[in-house]
């Protein structure tokens, strides 16, 4: 079963494939607005979603990630924790 520590482990090693992210971001990580710094641009956000739905399991609706928890670590986190329940 995956948990918090593992997803986020998981998703910050795959945003750091595509950027490193920056030190000051590092500080509160789950807050941390990927899609709004750039970490991942328009294209790459189709091969995260992707790899997304392979890596968990999961099936990412139109509503998720359209959301606001979609675009920060810790509401990603939270999203894959719901479906995976």
């Amino acid at each position: 079963m995956k948990n918090n520590s593992n997803i986020k482990k998981i998703i910050i090693k795959y945003l750091e494939t595509k950027r490193t992210i920056p030190k000051k971001f590092k500080i509160d990580i789950l807050k941390f607005e990927y899609l709004d710094y750039g970490q991942i641009d328009s294209l790459e956000v189709i091969d995260f979603i992707i790899f997304l739905k392979k890596k968990f399991k999961i099936n990412l609706t139109s509503k998720d990630i359209h959301s606001k928890k979609f675009r920060t670590i810790g509401g990603l986190i939270e999203i894959i924790l719901d479906k995976l329940k």
